[in-house]
């Protein structure tokens, strides 16, 4: 008899929860709701401000090296997957 107690506990509890949820997300615009913005986006003109140029030389920097270094980067394991690396 507690086995049924406690089935009938949770669903009750999860029509609540989903009641709620539903009552809540109808109050919402959905435009808004589904809007995404991108943060890693850059645009053109951020990278022509000359107060910036540190921060683009470095993530060049970092780019290269993460390409071209030793190891298991990017240019490696493309050249050994394609029997291109000696």
């Amino acid at each position: 008899m507690k086995m049924i107690s406690e089935s009938s506990r949770l669903v009750r509890t999860t029509g609540v929860f989903l009641l709620a949820s539903s009552l809540v997300l109808t109050g919402c615009d959905t435009e808004e709701l589904l809007k995404v913005t991108d943060p890693d986006t850059v645009n053109p003109g951020t990278l022509a401000d000359p107060e910036l140029i540190d921060i683009v030389v470095t993530g060049a920097i970092g780019e290269f090296t993460s390409a071209y270094s030793s190891g298991d980067s990017y240019i490696t394991v493309t050249a050994l997957l394609a029997d291109e690396f000696f």
